[in-house]
């Protein structure tokens, strides 16, 4: 029932947002009731540009405008490729970051801290890069607690389309209360290994609030700010970096663990972060010849809206041939339906053809992927010619019977034998996303995504012109000494005008090496050699290790929605999320308020669970230490100071341990902090099974 209320209100909240900068939704504490929309009193946001490396920090601060006590759930969504580096909640002035654990172990250890009525916050993955952060309490108006401060950065690998880097930040408030902000500001810098040649807000450039400063030709700065803030749009920067030549960019981290972070570890090897750049002054007479088989689903799932964005889709694109090129359309249900037999030349009257084909298609049917898959491949492609096959759905195979992701995939691969690219699309909201990404990451394709609010036309137009340009197939990448694993992508896509190909790995070795992309260029070989230094110690950006490592959780989600939750694939998304702190559907982030228990990491291994505390007799206060044997699993350990009555006075701990010795200290107080009366007093302790009590002597 409690995940049916979360799903609900997630629904809710995201159908408000867009996309923007989240809000805060409040409910009368530990109830059902229905939650509404916390006062967004103001955020102060900064923005770090290296490179393309984007490192975005919002301050934000909700107030509870209601006279009781509330729990919220903060949801908010981020960029595509973005990685959440670090949660932190003020707890009564305080600063607290919050720690990655496994997330059944932090939801369990939240709910537990909630019962107690203390603050815990609690960050989780709620899929499509939403997230969803529960905080508790929220006190009621006239506490200083009923204002929440909350935190959160996070970094991005901003992509590069014709050399102009673009950059969104969720600035929307419009929905997320009816108030306005008292304040908004955002503050940002920007530094290239390339020339910047301008720095401009497509969203913001004709507004007052905006201020946009040249430092020299390699940085720059800028603010926005404003009072009694309501914004309806997000804010987009753009800068446009010099390309003249074929470039090679990269970024290096070397783990350092004296000085370094804390995901670095002794004899650990070092990350990169490489860039290809295409120059950009290609000319409009080199546009290639195409052949290209459209496949696009007409099964029954495809009604309504998804229709009609199919067909937007195929006419845009079929406006987009060239004379020169030749294409077919494949519609496919519970089998395969084709405009031609084979790749057609185009014409005026071609198109006329196509496009009234197009206009009478409808959906009903089952979903055969494969044989559409398959007839489209059997095309009469050649080698003087961009080939590419653009593959159209919106879910899952149904038929022949037994046809899943993986047969079709194997399927695909052993058609496949001319090596065609394959582009491929999901169409509304319940695709198969980690299969689609498969498919064209396997065949050196594109993958995307298209909503019902996106604009059909203007995407497919841009993909169909990106296509058209020289491009650089069957890409290899030599490095000729630097001893590398663990690259991303595993395979090399094209290599399109306007676009880039990013690299991410790990060397053994350092030293200056000649590294060399090869690949066919216009039915030419193509080299592109260039020197680069791979530095023994270089600790200077310590995000690419976390690129490094989303690059790679990606990659195994991928698998996992292929081939289902396999214990190696889940276990090492679990390591990678915990060692390097990255919130996925199996790690979470929990935000604890501090307490007084700390952890003597200098005491021997206890073999037995201990107990005691000194002094005893007591007055005003005494230290209770205890130990809990070494474990294989975590355990819930909880320290409770109970009166002789049985009734609870104080929960000193209570947290998940995999053992250790712990020191706190009780003043003689209860949870309200009120003073305790003379008397005799019981700490009990509890890790797992196990339970001890002492008895403690409080004397005036």
């Amino acid at each position: 029932m409690k995940k049916s209320i979360i799903s609900a209100l997630l629904v809710l909240i995201c159908a408000h947002l867009g996309f923007s900068l989240g809000a805060l939704y409040g409910r009368r504490a530990l109830t059902n009731n229905t939650s509404k929309a916390l006062w967004l009193k103001q955020y102060d946001a900064d923005l770090t540009i290296t490179d393309q490396i984007a490192i975005t920090h919002v301050d934000q601060i909700f107030k509870n405008e209601d006279n009781y006590r509330k729990e919220g759930v903060f949801i908010f969504p981020l960029p595509e490729n973005a990685v959440v580096t670090e949660l932190a909640l003020w707890i009564n002035g305080q600063r607290v970051i919050g720690e990655i654990k496994e997330s059944q172990t932090a939801r369990n250890q939240y709910d537990s801290i909630v019962r107690r009525r203390v603050d815990p916050a609690l960050l989780e993955y709620m899929g499509g890069n939403v997230f969803k952060l529960s905080v508790f309490p929220i006190e009621p108006v006239g506490n200083s607690m009923s204002e929440r401060r909350i935190e959160i950065t996070y970094a991005e690998l901003l992509p590069c389309e014709a050399n102009v880097v673009p950059y969104r930040f969720f600035m929307k408030t419009v929905n997320l209360s009816a108030k306005p902000l008292e304040r908004a500001s955002f503050i940002f810098s920007l530094s290239s290994q390339r020339r910047v040649l301008s720095l401009t807000s497509p969203s913001h450039n004709a507004v007052q609030g905006l201020v946009i400063n040249r430092i020299d030709a390699f940085h720059c700065a800028g603010a926005y700010g404003e009072e009694n803030a309501h914004s309806e749009k997000d804010l987009l920067l753009n800068f446009e970096l010099e390309n003249d030549a074929y470039l090679m960019n990269y970024l290096t981290y070397t783990p350092n663990p004296d000085t370094g972070m804390f995901f670095d570890s002794l004899g650990d090897n070092s990350y990169f972060l490489l860039w290809v750049n295409p120059p950009d002054s290609i000319a409009e007479s080199q546009v290639l010849p195409k052949n290209v088989v459209f496949v696009a689903d007409v099964s029954s799932s495809m009604a309504g809206t998804r229709i009609e964005q199919l067909r937007a889709s195929l006419n845009a694109m079929v406006d987009m041939l060239n004379p020169e090129d030749r294409f077919n359309i494949i519609p496919f249900a519970t089998s395969p339906m084709p405009f031609k037999t084979n790749l057609a030349a185009v014409s005026a009257s071609a198109k006329a053809e196509a496009h009234a084909f197009i206009n009478q298609l409808g959906e009903g049917g089952l979903t055969n992927m494969e044989d559409a898959l398959v007839s489209a491949l059997a095309q009469s492609f050649d080698s003087t010619a961009v080939n590419a096959v653009i593959f159209l759905t919106d879910g899952v195979p149904t038929w022949p019977a037994g046809s899943t992701a993986d047969r079709i995939a194997a399927k695909v691969d052993s058609a496949n034998i001319k090596d065609i690219t394959v582009h491929t699309f999901g169409i509304g909201t319940d695709v198969e996303e980690g299969f689609l990404k498969k498919l064209a990451r396997d065949n050196k394709g594109l993958c995307a995504h298209i909503l019902a609010k996106d604009s059909i036309d203007q995407i497919m137009r841009a993909f169909m012109q990106k296509i058209s340009y020289p491009l650089i197939s069957n890409l290899s990448l030599s490095y000729n000494g630097l001893n590398v694993y663990d690259i991303f992508p595993r395979t090399l896509p094209n290599l399109y005008w306007g676009s880039q190909l990013t690299v991410l790995g790990r060397y053994r070795n350092s030293g200056t090496f000649p590294l060399q992309l090869n690949g066919m260029l216009k039915n030419r070989g193509f080299s592109l050699s260039q020197s680069l230094a791979f530095p023994a110690s270089a600790n200077k950006h310590p995000f690419v290790p976390r690129m490094w490592a989303s690059a790679k959780i990606d990659f195994l989600l991928d698998d996992i929605a292929i081939y289902g939750e396999l214990s190696e694939l889940v276990n090492e998304v679990l390591h990678l999320g915990l060692k390097y702190s990255i919130i996925t559907p199996y790690t979470s982030m929990l935000v604890i308020e501090p307490t007084n228990v700390a952890e003597d990491k200098t005491a021997p291994l206890a073999s037995r669970m201990t107990l005691c505390s000194s002094p005893n007799p007591f007055n005003p206060a005494t230290t209770v230490k205890w130990s809990v044997p070494r474990r294989e699993r975590p355990v819930r350990m909880v320290l409770r100071i109970y009166d002789v009555r049985g009734q609870l006075i104080k929960t000193m701990a209570d947290e998940f341990t995999m053992g250790g010795s712990f020191i706190a200290q009780w003043d003689g107080k209860d949870a309200m902090g009120r003073q305790m009366s003379s008397g005799f007093y019981f700490a009990v302790l509890e890790a797992g099974a196990q339970r001890l009590m002492i008895k403690m002597h409080l004397v005036k």
